[in-house]
């Protein structure tokens, strides 16, 4: 039965979910490879950092009290140019890029 519906699909002309399922596939092998190498490169960066500032390696609670600071500014200073340019536009504005 599988297979008379996997034919039928493109007979019918219904490849749009196909065509997403397909796009979904790229994004998921991004975040699995990200994930992988989140690990190792987080190792290999805390070990430089604490290497060049420390002289000497970081434990993870350390790295992690001294980063997340570092991440939060990084973040507001990322974000908030973004957001006061969108809070300035007008919605016919906004839709009209759609």
């Amino acid at each position: 039965m599988s297979l008379v519906l996997l034919t039928a699909v493109p007979l019918i002309g219904h490849l749009n979910p196909l065509l997403r399922q397909g796009e979904g596939l790229g994004t998921r092998g991004r975040d699995v490879l990200g994930v992988l190498l989140s690990v190792p490169l987080s190792r290999i960066l805390t070990a430089l950092v604490g290497a060049a500032f420390l002289k000497g390696p970081m434990t993870d609670v350390f790295a992690a009290i001294a980063v997340l600071p570092i991440l939060i500014v990084l973040s507001l200073l990322s974000s908030v140019p973004p957001a006061l340019k969108a809070s300035g536009m007008v919605v016919c504005d906004v839709l009209a890029h759609y």
